[in-house]
């Protein structure tokens, strides 16, 4: 029983060895079989790639070996480049099918005969390391004194062929938002994210640490201002124009004694240019056709305020204006 046994456990491990024997002797062409590449330096350096990843492989094996290359491209392939070798460029084109043979296929003793795309593109992105000061922006409010930021530095690291100019600092920036609902005068202290400079902006440029604490206390967040007048101008588009002649009432050219609320610094602009603000009347085209036929031929507008950015009125209202309509002698009713 025993003997016969091993009989039988003898001529199943021949067989299965001609069956090993005779699969690695056939060997099929497959073409054009997708894919997912991805590119990695030897000194961890990034590596710029326009392609998409994918690509198409030719090549010949046996049926185990293309069992192998399935379970292996169910992963993106990587492509180690040396970029440790000084008379290598930093810009190259890489021949795909040769590449390959140094990946994990190399294992399977799977030659790669042909790609599509059969070259890649590829630039290795050189970094150097330097220290920035961080600096606070503020967004329509003024500080009591110099804000403490902490830390007062940041590591960017970023491509060597950005050059940044001397003063360049990282950021961090506080709006109105960001201190909603508390007192001017009083101390306070958050967290915000640093900032690259908008000069070191890539792909590549990274910052460390990613966030900053700052104490600050603020002056004042809004402010006011009552101008004595503000003139009334007419808004409209050279269309209209060629089509109605309109004329603000001499009583009403002018909207007196308005006071204005906003930012302190916007504010600051007003005081040292009050014809940065006047109000506009914008009519359209169906208004004006309905206004020129009735009698009397006049419309009644609320005016737009026109002020730097965040000034408006301390009510958010405007009174409202006449427009005098003409319909000129050769424009027709449309």
């Amino acid at each position: 029983m025993r003997e016969r046994l091993e009989s039988i456990l003898t001529i199943a491990v021949v067989s299965l060895l001609v069956w090993l024997y005779a699969e690695s002797r056939v060997v099929t062409q497959y073409n054009n079989l997708p894919i997912t590449i991805a590119f990695e330096s030897r000194s961890g350096a990034p590596i710029n790639y326009e392609g998409t990843g994918r690509i198409q492989v030719s090549f010949k094996a046996s049926p185990s070996i293309k069992r192998e290359f399935d379970r292996i491209a169910e992963q993106p392939v990587t492509i180690t480049v040396d970029d440790t070798l000084p008379d290598l460029p930093d810009l190259r084109t890489l021949v795909l099918a040769e590449t390959l043979d140094n990946t994990d296929f190399a294992e399977l003793g799977l030659v790669i005969e042909d790609t599509s795309p059969p070259t890649a593109r590829i630039e290795i992105i050189r970094r150097r390391k330097l220290i920035l000061p961080v600096r606070l922006e503020t967004d329509g409010f003024q500080l009591t004194e110099p804000p403490v930021i902490e830390p007062a530095e940041a590591e960017i690291t970023l491509p060597e062929s950005i050059q940044l100019p001397d003063n360049t600092s990282a950021l961090v920036r506080l709006s109105l938002d960001d201190i909603a609902g508390f007192d001017t005068g009083t101390q306070r202290a958050q967290n915000a994210p640093i900032i690259i400079p908008a000069d070191a902006e890539s792909p590549w440029t990274t910052i460390q640490p990613a966030n900053a604490r700052i104490t600050y206390t603020v002056r004042q967040t809004r402010d006011t201002v009552e101008l004595p007048t503000v003139p009334v101008r007419i808004n409209i588009l050279v269309s209209l124009a060629d089509d109605f002649t309109l004329t603000i009432p001499e009583a009403e050219r002018f909207i007196p004694s308005i006071l204005l609320i906003g930012p302190a610094d916007a504010l600051q602009q007003v005081r040292d240019q009050p014809n940065s603000v006047w109000v506009e009347l914008r009519p359209t085209r169906d208004q004006l056709e309905a206004a020129a036929d009735a009698q009397p031929p006049t419309l009644e507008l609320t005016p737009v305020l026109v002020a730097p950015p965040g000034v408006t009125t301390e009510d958010g209202s405007l009174p409202a204006t006449t427009l005098d309509i003409a319909r000129r002698t050769n424009a027709a009713p449309r």
